[in-house]
């Protein structure tokens, strides 16, 4: 992105020019040296490099991006927002999508700081959204939702929701399937699309979405009325721990006329 300084200089009476090695280079190379040797931290390499980076000129390195996002991620699990946000903010910065939506939970959720930052977390949750990561376009949809950090714009919600649920997000699908089965938001009350969407979410392991397919099933409220499919999606709900797929299964199987299914 930006041209590298090589300084030169000319070594005793030979006319050949060679590179000298910048100090910053050297401490990079050094620091390299000490991580094979198993002597340093990754926090501190990916911190030469950035530091390197910027010293020369040049934008942070897709690879170093990666490093950062891979320190920034597991100083997140472990709670230690402060450092989760230096990092992570270095690898957003260089494009990386994951480290953005990182960015915006940290400010969503306040962690790390003295109150939550709405509009910071949805700057962030659109950056990543634009860059196709299905979870932080669930979140700006939930943000414009809501109106937290945005102007509240309901149409833009759905938009985004609607991208995230295509893109695989269990939550866009499953909140879909809501505002579908409710008829919410000025959105047309359709069953066979509140299954649709409940549907992929079962599919990918959300037990509140197995429960609600299971009940759809049940009440005929899809295409057909089926026992045996919702028996099926809430047996597999009720082995997550919801209570009320476990209740439903009672019931049905207390019915006079259930007949067991294979």
């Amino acid at each position: 992105m930006h041209r590298r300084r090589v300084n030169r200089f000319v070594a005793q009476a030979a006319v050949r020019r060679r590179p000298r090695t910048p100090l910053w280079a050297g401490a990079l190379l050094l620091a390299l040296g000490l991580l094979a040797a198993g002597r340093l931290p990754a926090a501190v390499t990916v911190e030469h490099r950035v530091d390197a980076a910027a010293l020369a000129g040049l934008g942070v390195a897709a690879p170093v991006a990666r490093e950062a996002l891979a320190v920034g991620r597991d100083a997140w699990h472990r709670a230690d927002y402060a450092l989760a946000r230096r990092w992570l903010r270095v690898a957003a910065e260089a494009g990386e999508a994951e480290a953005q939506y990182l960015l915006g939970m940290i400010y969503d959720a306040g962690h790390g700081l003295p109150a939550p930052d709405p509009v910071q977390a949805a700057s962030w949750y659109r950056r990543a959204a634009r860059a196709g990561h299905a979870q932080a376009q669930h979140n700006l949809g939930a943000a414009y939702l809501a109106g937290d950090g945005v102007p509240r714009d309901v149409a833009a919600a759905l938009r985004w929701w609607h991208r995230a649920a295509a893109g695989g997000s269990v939550d866009a699908q499953f909140n879909l399937g809501v505002i579908y089965a409710l008829g919410r938001y000025g959105v047309r009350r359709d069953m066979e699309r509140a299954l649709h969407w409940w549907r992929r979410a079962a599919i990918l392991g959300d037990p509140m979405a197995q429960y609600n397919l299971g009940t759809l099933y049940a009440n005929g409220d899809g295409p057909v009325r089926s026992y045996c499919e919702a028996q099926r999606w809430w047996e597999r709900s009720a082995a997550k721990g919801v209570s009320q797929a476990a209740l439903a299964l009672q019931i049905l199987r207390s019915r006079p006329d259930y007949i067991g299914c294979w």
